[in-house]
């Protein structure tokens, strides 16, 4: 038997969601973080949706707390880092924090 794909109905004046991010810094909005421990150990929950994704789709990742910078709160803006499309740290931004998004930019001109 061989996997097919499956095409997702979005509700209407939503765009096609977005991936994880292959590498790089990318922002994105804390939706939920949950303390957890395992065994012992601390992790922290986070449920976050990449900028500029208007699809409603909403991503998770299990990180340690020692890959988090600053207070993560629901709401608030952050710079992730990714590789391989992994979650490896977490920037809080605070107001007029705000580096350019990496992913955005435009190649340098001569």
């Amino acid at each position: 038997m061989t996997a097919q794909n499956q095409e997702v109905s979005l509700p209407r004046g939503t765009s096609e969601p977005m991936e994880a991010p292959l590498m790089g810094e990318h922002r994105i909005e804390v939706i939920d973080v949950r303390p957890l421990e395992i065994h012992g150990s601390r992790y922290l929950d986070l449920t976050y949706a990449l900028d500029g994704d208007r699809s409603g789709v909403r991503h998770t990742a299990r990180i340690g707390p020692e890959v988090v910078q600053g207070d993560l709160r629901p709401g608030s803006a952050c710079q992730a880092a990714f590789a391989m499309r992994l979650l490896i740290g977490v920037r809080a931004l605070s107001d007029g924090d705000a580096p350019p998004d990496l992913s955005r930019s435009e190649a340098p001109r001569p």
